[in-house]
């Protein structure tokens, strides 16, 4: 949800200042030779962008959502929009990601069952 939410098409760029600046206390060991550190960070930044190209994420950021609000509304019989809606439309993203190959009724029971947990809170 981060490279949807905070970076979109540009998440790629993000993660390299995030890692420069992960890598900035590290400058003098880099002039010094010294690169176990540095290459502990670089690694981790590979192993997180080659997964999220592994899980077909990296475009993530244009999908839509497979249920809109009024969908959402009419399925849990909400009134009204507004923050229990946004939540909703936030756990259809995230098992959208989950579920890339899941169906619109699936989502549906997902959000159904969801809904009626957090009810009973």
């Amino acid at each position: 949800l981060f490279i949807r939410e905070v970076t979109g098409p540009h998440w790629m760029n993000s993660f390299i200042i995030t890692m420069a600046y992960e890598l900035l206390p590290e400058f003098e060991s880099i002039q010094t030779g010294s690169l176990e550190k540095t290459n502990q960070i670089v690694h981790k930044y590979n192993v997180l962008v080659n997964r999220i190209f592994e899980f077909g994420l990296q475009e993530c950021f244009g999908d839509k959502h497979i249920l809109n609000g009024s969908e959402i509304m009419n399925l849990l019989g909400i009134k009204k929009g507004g923050v229990r809606v946004k939540q909703m439309l936030e756990l259809v993203m995230e098992w959208q990601l989950e579920n890339p190959d899941g169906s619109v009724e699936q989502c549906k029971e997902y959000i159904k069952n969801k809904y009626d947990e957090t009810e009973k809170q």
